[in-house]
């Protein structure tokens, strides 16, 4: 068999999610509960390529690049059945219509729900689970959540998740909740059960790590807007304290989670959510999920052999919200911070996510 661009399983959950798990053609529903066990689910929808992904395949493209082809604007959510139809019918299903039935059952889907989530904030179980929810309760140092509906992930993995959690890598064990604006680490597992309709997950948290104070940022070079090294009175320009501030931010929510070969481990997902939920209602959320990880997880630097959040002094993420379209490879964002020892603090960066 001759290769093929697949999609990932990110850009697959992307489409479902999308298309609110509805086929784009039928409008038919494509997830639902499975008679196998209360918690099971049967999924019949498809991640479908619009140009083929390999050769002979309906509406092959051979202009199109690899990443093209397993991109997700080479994707259709469908049913099974019109997976296969449009699998054998290049008549019909021209890529033009393919593209139209796409982006008319998407904004069906936008209307559906508005386009601004003012029914609930985002909140994150470790990296594969996010969700649409709040904190009910808090006892201590435990924290109860609900959960109303997932944007990636399922009521099945969350299962999956509570019994693996304790024995998951540190960076993985935590908890994100937007309305808060903050995270903490997860100490053991999960426990999670119904509430009606709801789903009620109850951890035990790590207390708030501490930030570092703005005005005790450490010194660096100072870079110009293209990340060039600048000069000042015959040297290398440095900055530190409160004005390092927008550079480090900067430096970080740029550098995408894998880049840096000694630390692999250390980064964004910025770049991610935007090309997996662009056009989505819930970008800027997303996008604001990753900056409280950023500002509120500890990193382990093993070079430093110490702990760390990667954002330092950023105590509470109030606001992360796209403000135009990229250019030159870089998104332009607008963030409101509450920072440690300085307090509410404001700016639009253009972070780099292509």
């Amino acid at each position: 068999m001759g290769h093929r661009d697949e999609f990932s399983a990110a850009i697959r959950n992307a489409l479902a999610t999308r298309a609110s798990f509805q086929c784009s053609i039928c409008d038919r529903p494509t997830v639902g509960p499975s008679d196998e066990s209360p918690t099971a689910t049967s999924n019949i929808g498809t991640a479908a390529h619009i140009c083929a992904a390999a050769r002979r395949g309906r509406r092959y493209d051979e202009t199109m690049t690899s990443e093209q082809r397993a991109g997700i604007d080479n994707g259709i959510w469908l049913c099974a059945a019109h997976g296969r139809l449009v699998d054998t019918d290049d008549i019909t299903y021209t890529v033009e219509v393919l593209r139209r039935y796409k982006a008319d059952h998407e904004a069906r889907c936008k209307r559906a729900i508005g386009f601004k989530p003012a029914a609930g904030h985002l909140v994150a179980f470790g990296p594969e689970i996010v969700c649409i929810g709040d904190i009910d309760r808090v006892d201590g140092d435990r924290w109860c959540i609900g959960i109303d509906h997932f944007i990636v992930g399922s009521f099945s993995e969350v299962v999956r998740l509570a019994g693996r959690m304790p024995i998951s890598p540190e960076r993985d064990r935590y908890v994100l909740v937007n309305s808060l604006g903050e995270g903490r680490s997860i100490v053991g597992g999960l426990s999670v059960r119904r509430d009606g309709d709801r789903m009620q997950v109850d951890c035990t948290v790590a207390q708030s790590f501490p930030r570092t104070p703005a005005a005790e940022l450490p010194m660096d070079f100072s870079l110009s807007a293209k990340h060039d090294l600048t000069v000042g009175d015959s040297s290398i320009a440095t900055v530190s304290g409160l004005a390092a501030l927008p550079q480090k931010l900067l430096t970080c929510l740029s550098m995408r989670r894998g880049e840096s070969p000694f630390h692999p481990d250390f980064g964004s997902r910025l770049a991610d959510y935007w090309s997996n939920f662009v056009g989505s209602p819930w970008l800027d959320e997303l996008l604001k999920l990753d900056v409280v990880r950023l500002a509120s997880i500890p990193y382990y630097d093993p070079m430093l052999n110490r702990h760390y959040t990667p954002l330092m002094c950023v105590e509470r993420v109030e606001k992360v919200q796209v403000i135009g379209e990229p250019n030159e490879r870089r998104l332009p964002v607008h963030l409101e911070l509450e920072i440690a020892g300085f307090g509410r603090w404001s700016r639009d960066l253009a972070v780099h996510i292509l």
